[in-house]
């Protein structure tokens, strides 16, 4: 399987091919590697499904890694006010907002609307505190879960 940076997602890799269309045709913006990579960020599913109760949303307060392709490291931040913020080795590198859908799928909206957004499906966190997630693109990525951090004003407040 191929890894491919988080967000970071979540969301995929600078240098990797863009996405291709069901045509073969290349899309009109690069998702970023957090966009891609869960959590590289937030997307609009072909079919959206109905959104979830506060109940359901079990993300918030969490903060997940992923190691691209090129090295660099991504982490993404899973802010409880819907915001993610996405770094790049260390560095702030974007952010938008997140939501998890009623069918379980984790999505993010970047910010920068010269970028695309994407919806992950997550799989089961391992013991060691991995996680598989795969793209509505069918992109599947290894995420290792890290301390969360809060945003600074979060933090202040």
């Amino acid at each position: 399987m191929r890894h491919i940076p988080l967000f970071a997602c979540i969301l995929l890799l600078a240098g990797c091919n863009p996405p291709q269309d069901t045509a073969g045709n290349e899309a009109a913006a690069s998702p970023s590697p957090a966009e891609e990579a869960m959590a590289d960020a937030v997307g609009v599913a072909e079919t959206p499904a109905p959104k979830a109760t506060a109940a359901d949303i079990a993300m918030a307060n969490t903060a997940w890694r992923v190691t691209g392709e090129e090295g660099a490291i991504y982490t993404t931040f899973l802010d409880p006010d819907g915001r993610y913020r996405d770094l790049k080795n260390g560095d702030p590198w974007q952010e938008g907002t997140w939501e998890r859908l009623a069918d379980g799928r984790l999505c993010f909206t970047p910010e920068d609307e010269t970028r695309s957004g994407a919806c992950w499906t997550l799989g089961k966190e391992s013991d060691e505190g991995t996680m598989r997630v795969t793209s509505d693109a069918g992109r599947e990525v290894e995420l290792q879960q890290v301390t969360y951090i809060a945003a600074l004003d979060e933090a202040e407040g």
